[in-house]
């Protein structure tokens, strides 16, 4: 099988350990020879691959696997031959067998900067439903400090596909990107992300973001605007309203009303299973509405009626220790 012709391939470094305790004790350099010893190793692996009748995928991979380990076993100096070696043996891998995304990941990981954008945009081709792939092929122009127009081309390539599309990986990078460098693109993707046909998971956490995004860089007027529109469209989201009542809470201009519109909204969804939320409600009430008993009461007796159990318990400890019953 693939596994016993990998170790009959490996055999020349059967006594690799041994050599090397001895020449530690003699003070004596090894490397030349060990050196020799790899290269045997690749020639066996070349030759069992040529004339092998088992599964040669399993055998491209076992020697992928042995060229990884030799790179993260070799000395500093050492790093740029093995690195080659790696490369070559990658690709040559690539044009026998089917890489899996994962081993073009781990090539990519692997070669200088150039060589990882002329791998990642075969594994692209080849794979171009996956995200942790586009994501790595966008990070790439990132490191470079490509310009935007760049990435917004390489963005709607990735965006072409489904699964893409969906992934919030890819779409926290693009971000995270825009975010610094396109204030006007920013906004476009938060957007695109809330009003485009998207998966619930991806939408839901950008709303959360677009809402901080907004805080940092617009007007309270203006970051309400933005929390209406938002919170009008499922999914809903804790944080998202936790977040925006913080925001509320931190304004100069604090708006009471809104904040208890924004509690009453998250109660619709959250109020059976958080704790956290009343007892946030409650601490808002004391802090600006202390004198208001008659309010304060009501909301502690709704989410007496309303919480589940665990939750319950917890929410009478807290409240226990906040003195806000």
């Amino acid at each position: 099988n693939a596994l016993a012709q990998s170790l009959i391939a490996q055999r020349p470094l059967i006594n690799e350990r041994k050599m090397l305790d001895e020449a530690a004790k003699k003070d004596q350099d090894v490397t030349f020879m060990i050196a020799v010893l790899e290269q045997q190793v690749r020639e066996n692996y070349e030759k069992q691959l040529k004339k092998s009748t088992v599964n040669k995928n399993e055998l491209w991979n076992l020697y992928l696997d042995f060229c990884v380990q030799r790179l993260t076993q070799a000395a500093s100096s050492n790093k740029t031959e093995h690195i080659s070696t790696c490369d070559q043996v990658f690709s040559s891998a690539s044009q026998q067998i089917s890489l899996t995304p994962e081993r073009y990941l781990e090539w990519v990981s692997i070669v200088d900067h150039d060589r990882a954008k002329i791998v990642i945009q075969k594994a692209t081709d080849q794979y171009p439903n996956d995200s942790s792939l586009w994501n790595k092929r966008l990070s790439l122009l990132i490191e470079e400090s490509a310009d935007s127009k760049i990435l917004k081309k390489e963005f709607k390539l990735a965006y072409q596909h489904s699964d893409v599309k969906n992934s919030a990986l890819i779409w926290n990078t693009i971000i995270d990107y825009a975010q610094e460098h396109d204030i006007k693109w920013t906004e476009e993707l938060f957007e695109q992300s809330q009003f485009e046909s998207l998966d619930l998971s991806v939408a839901l956490q950008m709303k959360s973001k677009y809402l901080q995004w907004s805080n940092q860089t617009k007007s309270i007027q203006q970051v309400r605007k933005i929390f209406d529109k938002l919170s009008s469209r499922i999914p809903a989201s804790l944080p998202f309203y936790m977040d925006y009542i913080k925001i509320e809470q931190s304004s100069p201009n604090i708006d009471n009303k809104r904040i208890k519109t924004a509690f009453e909204q998250a109660i619709i969804y959250f109020g059976k299973i958080s704790a956290d939320l009343w007892l946030a409600y409650l601490d808002h009430l004391k802090q600006y509405q202390s004198l208001d008993f008659v309010t304060m009461s009501r909301v502690h007796s709704r989410a007496l009626h309303a919480l589940e159990s665990d939750e319950l318990k917890r929410f009478n400890t807290e409240c226990a220790l906040r003195n806000l019953t």
